[in-house]
């Protein structure tokens, strides 16, 4: 009986964080590193196996070539089983949670399928790896931080509007105040000090 060659593979991965607190209408960020100590590589391809109900769940990337020479974002990590440091890609999982999501702890499942490329000679091998990760969902979490990392113009444009519709609204019904800027104040002096001066020259001409 002849046998068929087999591609086989060494996987490594880390799964960097499984716990986060979070609000609705927030997303919250997870990393995965993996890593290939082979002498082949293969191709990785992530999935979602099971999301919350309108939950969105990117993976970046969601597939991508492993070989020895990590690539996109690495890490460094020591493995003691090599005595050795090597580098592993980092990939970034993002887990957006609807507005109006019902505070409670939710999973996300993520599917990792690591295999030869297609065009591999003889028999393939493939790896499948779960990766669990537990959202707890909080409401009021951040309600008293600041938005540090939002750009101001996009709080200009949503909360003035809205500022400025309560503000006309607080007015009692059929008054109209006149409201006096600091240049016409400043305007009006102007005029009358020259005013003041044109009088006093015509009368010491007059009388003088």
């Amino acid at each position: 009986m002849l046998l068929e060659p087999v591609s086989a593979f060494n996987l490594g991965t880390l799964q960097k964080s499984a716990v986060q607190d979070t609000s609705p209408g927030n997303t919250v960020m997870f990393a995965i590193l993996f890593w290939n100590t082979g002498d082949y590589g293969y191709d990785v391809k992530l999935e979602n196996i099971e999301v919350p109900d309108n939950w969105t769940v990117i993976s970046n990337p969601d597939s991508f070539y492993l070989n020895s020479t990590a690539v996109g974002n690495i890490e460094h990590i020591y493995l003691p089983s090599l005595k050795k440091t090597i580098e592993a890609s980092l990939i970034d999982i993002y887990v957006s949670v609807p507005e109006y999501e019902i505070p409670g702890k939710k999973t996300v499942i993520i599917k990792a399928v690591a295999g030869s490329p297609g065009n591999a000679s003889g028999f393939s091998l493939k790896q499948e790896r779960l990766f669990f990760f537990d959202i707890d969902v909080v409401k009021g979490l951040y309600q008293d931080m600041p938005n540090i990392h939002m750009d101001p113009k996009t709080v200009s444009v949503d909360i003035n509007p809205k500022i400025v519709r309560e503000f006309i609204d607080a007015q009692p019904a059929g008054r109209s105040d006149i409201i006096i800027s600091p240049e016409t104040i400043k305007t009006a002096f102007v005029i009358f000090g020259l005013a003041l001066i044109i009088i006093l020259a015509w009368r010491i001409y007059r009388y003088g």
